[in-house]
């Protein structure tokens, strides 16, 4: 053992001097040093990590450049995806928030619309009932047409008909005449909607009421001054005459008509005796075959054909102006 220890130690001090020795100034040294070859052992190889990892390097340096020039396919179909998909996000956005924009205007627009109709509504409905009724006019035979956008709530039952939340035309004569009949029956086919109370007597002895009832206000004074107009024309003639060709089953059924005619004529302004010495001067000189008559207290009924009618009718009024 102590001699291994020697041996040891020999050559640690021989590596010493070798290690001074090397240490001396080059320059002034004449000998050579040859580099001492690494031993190798056989059946290993030593991989070069250094190496390896320059290579490594050098290739993904070469992948990057050939990329820059030149992408590949699927990069560029990426990139192309990526930058569609961008623009339709972008798009999408910008679409959903312009939406968005003008469904929160639309909606506080439409909130402001709510919140004013009310008070519109109400506004409307305070100025119809402030307007009051109002006569549209009278006529030379005392007929008057009177106009009620609305009614008060207290003199509503004083009307034949009760006008709930409905404007009313009035009108009034002293007498009832077939012409009054007439007239509804044109304004009643004109406007169906209408409700209506009438008083009529055929023997003319009572006076005539009529009552129109509509929710639209405006319409019905237009309805109450076309009325007026016809009356004051009808109430400048002593002696006046109408005819339809068509009567209704309502207006025949006024005027007493139980059979089915094709038209119907008027002649009033007349009274009982006048209407047969009329009739009489008319049956003596014109064709009445075809024709039926009616005498009344204060007008006469002429029936049949439209044109024997219409025709008889005129004959008859010319008789009126003769006498």
């Amino acid at each position: 053992m102590s001699e291994f220890m020697k041996n040891i130690v020999a050559e640690v001090l021989n590596s010493n001097t070798k290690l001074v020795q090397s240490k001396s100034n080059p320059i002034k040294s004449n000998k050579h040093i040859k580099p001492t070859a690494a031993k190798e052992i056989v059946g290993v190889e030593r991989p070069n990590y250094q190496k390896q990892k320059i290579e490594k390097r050098l290739a993904v340096l070469e992948e990057e450049q050939a990329e820059t020039v030149f992408p590949s396919k699927n990069q560029s179909l990426n990139q192309a995806s990526r930058t569609t998909l961008s623009t339709n996000t972008h798009n999408s956005r910008t679409f959903i928030e312009g939406s968005l924009a003008n469904l929160i205007k639309m909606s506080l627009v439409q909130g402001n619309m709510y919140q004013k109709q009310p008070n519109a509504y109400a506004e409307a409905q305070s100025n119809v009932q402030l307007q009051k009724g109002k006569l549209i006019g009278k006529s030379k035979d005392d007929t008057y047409v009177w106009f009620f956008p609305t009614i008060h709530p207290n003199l509503q039952t004083y009307f034949h008909r009760t006008p709930s939340q409905q404007a009313v035309v009035v009108v009034t004569a002293q007498s009832c005449l077939p012409s009054q009949l007439f007239l509804l029956n044109a304004i009643l086919r004109e406007h169906s909607d209408l409700k209506y109370y009438i008083c009529w007597d055929k023997s003319c002895s009572k006076p005539f009421k009529l009552e129109l009832l509509c929710e639209d206000a405006n319409r019905l004074e237009k309805i109450a001054k076309h009325i007026f107009q016809k009356i004051g024309n009808r109430s400048m003639k002593k002696i006046d005459s109408t005819f339809s060709h068509s009567p209704s089953a309502w207006l025949c059924k006024q005027l007493d008509i139980t059979q089915t005619v094709q038209s119907v004529g008027v002649i009033e302004g007349i009274d009982y005796y006048g209407n047969l010495f009329l009739l009489d001067r008319f049956l003596k000189s014109k064709d009445s075959s075809n024709l039926a008559f009616k005498v009344e207290e204060k007008y006469l009924l002429v029936t049949g054909g439209p044109d024997k009618v219409e025709k008889a009718v005129l004959e008859l009024r010319k008789e009126c102006d003769r006498t």
